[in-house]
């Protein structure tokens, strides 16, 4: 480790001293970070960044010399950059899409940009000429940069209809349809692909309206397509292609045709052989990382924090990797970026206790350089760590989540938040930086987070458990883990809260209404509270493809729906309620907060309440102070030390 990155330790170091105030301001954790990712051009001499501005995600181009912004690209309010690369020396693309509310995508499709860094020759990629990306509901996802082409890029153009590729020319935006295999029924659309490192589309995923998959693939560009049979490929089945070896002679996948969790298939084209790598039985791997050169270097997983298994540890980016771990002991280490001559490498380490450093590794010297840092006032020395957990629910089904407790606690006795994630069914709670989790520890709360069934990483049987049983045994997983907490001596009894965002705000409302007597208080914030309602309004009945999946998840009994219904209930609620929501919220409408309010009402209970004039979940930093702010006062009044 080189002197500048010694000395940037020191300055942070001396500048968190010991008489620190144990109590942070809310803007501490609330304020975007600097930066949000870093990616060097091929010729080394700029770096391009994104960052958080209000509600916009900008993207600038930095003089490698001088470090001073060369050109800045913005897109209006509540528009994000969400994805960018160097594809010259002097060339970007830039992915952009609206984002009204924290947690949804309102806003519309992804579109896709080109421009010199400083600005020039900037248009739109897509239709004839420089026709915009994004009508009719179309959207381009980038699949391949070709090195060798690099006026070209292939994508993937997503409708309604599935996906179809393209070879994108990224200095005038033609396109040039590169074909795909005839669908095996009119019905079927295509699910995914994956192109080679040639450029050449290889790979097809066929999904058909019966939700059975159907593998295409060619060893070669002009090839006839094959299919591959891997045995299981109903609705139950989810293959995912990754990323092909060095020589494209093999393709990674990720697929649970033969298990409930995703394993690590390599598949080789020309001997028509399929090979399981690595499976864990009760964790998804769906994660391969490869080479600057496209050598397959390993694959992640989280079994609770990140785990790595490595395909070829003694590639020179391995070693480097591997040395860097020790380097940064207890961190996540990344390559974001490389020159092409490979000599230098962006990279970011990152933790629980870090929202994430950026290094430049000099290849010749085995130099590692401090770049930048996401959010450099965050000292990873006042914050608090995330402890993988495990917990046996009621009817001996293992549940994994985090716990975090105040830094210097004894962890004993302690009030506690129980933090539900949204969704439901896909996402989960993963170990890192999470400055909600950062703050509430702070405050002196233990925070609780549980992956209760239904969600995402721990395999198909697990996913589909939590099918038809909101306000059912995914609520009696939170429970079960509330109470492990208290059993273990972590939380006391008296001093329980349950909080969540969206289905999380359901699953609060939901808690105190099934455990009247456990929790002290509840907050929903942009929450569901009423499931007839949810089947009416909102974004997500709009569609077939969202109706069918509240049929799957929630059933069309509505008897059910009104028994599982925190607004259908709220006369057992004895908790202390605080509810906030958005008055431009499209997926969880202001009709499920109206709802729950009219419930409370109604029961004469008393609660907080808070709107703003913002989608699923603020953005505004003045909204969301205000939100905090109102979290920390409800949460003192009723469980605070």
């Amino acid at each position: 480790m080189r002197f500048a990155f010694l000395t940037g330790l020191l300055i942070a170091m001396l500048s968190s001293s010991a008489g620190a105030a144990d109590k942070l301001p809310l803007e501490y954790f609330l304020k975007p970070g600097d930066f949000v990712d870093i990616k060097i051009s091929p010729d080394g001499k700029r770096f391009a960044a994104t960052y958080v501005d209000e509600t916009e995600v900008k993207l600038r181009v930095l003089n490698r010399e001088t470090m001073q912004a060369e050109s800045n690209f913005e897109f209006g309010e509540y528009h994000r950059v969400v994805q960018f690369d160097w594809v010259t020396d002097e060339r970007l693309i830039i992915n952009e899409q609206k984002f009204v509310g924290f947690l949804d995508t309102k806003g519309g499709v992804p579109r896709l940009y080109a421009t010199d860094y400083d600005g020039g020759n900037r248009g739109y990629l897509g239709g004839s000429g420089l026709a915009s990306v994004g009508v009719g509901g179309a959207s381009f996802r980038v699949l391949e940069l070709l090195e060798e082409d690099p006026d070209y890029i292939m994508v993937g153009q997503f409708t309604a209809d599935g996906v179809r590729p393209f070879r994108l020319n990224v200095r005038n935006g033609r396109k040039h349809f590169m074909g795909s295999p005839r669908m095996t029924s009119p019905e079927s659309f295509s699910a995914g692909m994956a192109v080679d490192h040639e450029g050449n589309l290889r790979f097809v995923i066929e999904s058909a309206r019966d939700d059975r998959l159907v593998t295409h693939y060619r060893h070669k560009e002009r090839d006839e397509w094959s299919i591959l049979d891997l045995g299981n490929t109903s609705g139950k089945a989810q293959i995912l292609p990754l990323a092909f070896s060095k020589d494209s002679s093999k393709i990674m996948l990720a697929s649970n045709h033969d298990a409930s969790t995703h394993g690590i298939f390599e598949y080789d084209l020309e001997a028509g052989k399929i090979e399981l790598l690595f499976r864990d039985p009760a964790v998804d791997a769906d994660t391969v990382f490869s080479a600057h050169d496209g050598t397959i270097l390993g694959l992640r997983y989280m079994p609770g924090k990140y785990d790595t298994l490595w395909l070829n540890s003694q590639h020179p980016e391995a070693q480097a990797l591997i040395g860097l771990y020790k380097a940064f002991p207890g961190q996540e280490v990344r390559f974001t970026s490389h020159t092409r001559d490979g000599s230098e490498s962006v990279v970011l380490v990152f933790s629980d206790t870090n929202p994430g450093e950026f290094y430049v590794y000099d290849w010749v010297k085995k130099e590692l350089r401090f770049l930048l840092a996401r959010s450099p006032w965050v000292k990873p020395e006042l914050m608090a760590s995330m402890k993988p957990i495990r917990v046996t629910a009621r009817d001996g089904l293992e549940l994994r989540g985090y716990l975090t407790l105040p830094p210097g606690s004894d962890g004993k006795n302690l009030p506690l938040v129980v933090n539900v994630h949204g969704g439901p069914h896909g996402p989960r709670d993963d170990w890192g930086y999470n400055w909600e989790v950062q703050l509430l520890a702070n405050r002196g709360y233990a925070v609780l987070q549980i992956n209760f069934r239904g969600s995402g990483g721990y395999g198909r049987d697990f996913l589909e458990a939590g099918y038809l049983n909101w306000g059912g045994t995914m609520q009696d997983d939170v429970t079960d883990a509330t109470l492990w907490a208290v059993n273990q001596g972590i939380a006391d009894r008296d001093r329980l809260c349950i909080y969540g965002g969206s289905y999380g705000g359901y699953a609060a409302l939901q808690g105190v209404v099934r455990e009247p007597d456990l929790y002290k208080c509840a907050i929903g914030y942009v929450g569901v509270y009423d499931l007839e309602l949810m089947n009416a309004c909102g974004d997500i009945p709009d569609s077939r493809r969202g109706r069918e999946f509240l049929e799957k998840a929630q059933g069309k009994d509505k008897a059910e729906w009104a028994r599982r219904s925190p607004a259908r209930n709220a006369d057992k609620i004895k908790a202390a309620v605080f509810l906030a929501h958005g008055e431009d919220d499209v997926r969880v409408p202001m009709c499920q907060g109206n709802a729950m309010k009219k419930a409370l009402d109604e029961a004469g209970k008393d609660y907080l309440w808070m709107t703003r004039d913002e989608g699923h979940g603020y953005q505004k930093l003045e909204n969301r102070l205000a939100f905090y702010g109102q979290m920390e006062e409800f949460l003192a009044e009723h469980i605070g030390n």
